[in-house]
């Protein structure tokens, strides 16, 4: 499970990255965390199954994956492939 309140963006991350694909093993393949500030936000880059429409990787990613990251408390931006979604696309 994902760590609830944790604002340091490494922390929740990694905890990420270690938890999405245990929960959603059917829709994540492949899932990396980059950590570069200044230069770039912390963000997580997220492989998507295949098998998923358009429409159904960005309900996924808006509904299921955003609400995960959110309850991080950190600021982590999320993209997605191959349709190229990001957590912009969810507002």
């Amino acid at each position: 499970m994902v760590i609830a309140g944790c604002s340091d963006p490494q922390v929740a991350g990694d905890a990420l990255v270690r938890d999405l694909p245990l929960v959603y093993a059917s829709q994540i393949t492949g899932i990396d965390f980059e950590n570069h500030p200044p230069l770039d936000p912390p963000t997580l880059f997220i492989d998507l199954a295949p098998s998923m429409t358009s429409d159904q990787q960005l309900r996924f990613l808006c509904d299921d994956v955003m609400a995960r990251v959110k309850a991080t408390g950190s600021s982590i931006a999320v993209t997605s492939g191959p349709y190229g979604w990001n957590d912009d696309d969810c507002r």
